[in-house]
């Protein structure tokens, strides 16, 4: 067996990541499809792409979405042919082996509730213990009406200092350089600050590339000095409009933990399509 690894899949192999993917998924009608880009990724040049090859086509593969140094975030699938021949195992060993060496301590598995060989992985793991549970919801409804205090304004290359600073100072993100190069950059996405008296009291993101035909809400956020004044609600409908204006669909994530933004949601009108448990492992289990 040979263990690829990559820190950028070419159009052929994602390609191949793709049917592997759906053959994997099948079985069991499940949906959590792997994330194949690094741009948001700490360290670009990580390699966060991790194929098993017995053959003349990957029979497993393993990606690492890497936002933080805090966690890995893993999502795996083995091919139902190949599957209790070690494959995951192997990948896992050698994701694992980089994590340490970049001092990454912690994998944090993605797997959907009805996998079985997820739950099996989960079993049979040292250490590992649920974290949270991530929710996808989605909107099919009219385009809303916002009205309220807060003015949008859309982030560009001449506007990208002030969302940095705002990502920085007010939301405490850190390694904000890629977050601001892809809302920038990718034409896919864009970044969007929301304006008080003319300063930024909020945010969010939407990304067309990542549910085809629909518009993906994502790092949706107050500052927390401004929190508990009514205006998450108010930047929803501004997220909102934005995105139905671009798609018919609207679809975002939400954590288990973070009830007030659920309820939000869900009172906009949005409901739960999907759900993905997320499980903590030390990285050395690998």
């Amino acid at each position: 067996m040979y263990i690829f690894e990559t820190a950028v899949l070419t159009p052929r192999q994602t390609e191949q990541v793709r049917a592997l993917e759906q053959a994997a998924c099948a079985p069991e009608a499940l949906e959590n499809g792997a994330w194949l880009s690094n741009e948001l990724n700490f360290d670009r040049a990580l390699p966060c792409f991790y194929l098993a090859w017995p053959e003349d086509a990957p029979a497993a593969f393993l990606t690492l979405f890497l936002p933080t140094r805090e966690q890995a975030e893993v999502v795996a699938f083995t091919h139902p042919a190949h599957r209790r021949r070690g494959y995951f195992k192997a990948l896992c060993a050698r994701a694992a082996a980089r994590c340490r060496a970049a001092g990454i301590p912690e994998f944090l598995f993605a797997v959907e509730p009805r996998s079985a060989g997820g739950r099996v992985v989960l079993e049979t793991t040292p250490g590992c213990v649920w974290s949270h549970s991530e929710y996808r919801m989605e909107y099919t409804g009219p385009a809303p009406v916002p009205a309220g205090r807060l003015a949008l304004q859309r982030v560009d290359a001449d506007g990208a200092e002030p969302y940095r600073l705002f990502l920085e100072n007010d939301m405490g993100e850190a390694d904000v350089d890629n977050y601001v190069a892809a809302s920038v950059e990718n034409p896919e996405r864009a970044a969007y600050l929301a304006m008080l008296d003319g300063a930024p009291v909020g945010m969010f993101h939407i990304n067309l590339g990542e549910h085809p035909g629909r518009a993906f809400l994502y790092g949706v956020g107050i500052s927390p000095g401004r929190r508990g004044q009514g205006l998450g609600q108010e930047l929803m409908l501004l997220a909102l409009a934005e995105a139905r204006a671009m798609r018919d669909g609207v679809v975002l994530d939400v954590d288990s933990g973070n009830a007030p933004a659920y309820h939000i949601y869900q009172k906009l009108g949005f409901c739960v399509t999907f759900q993905v448990d997320y499980f903590r492992a030390p990285v050395c289990a690998g």
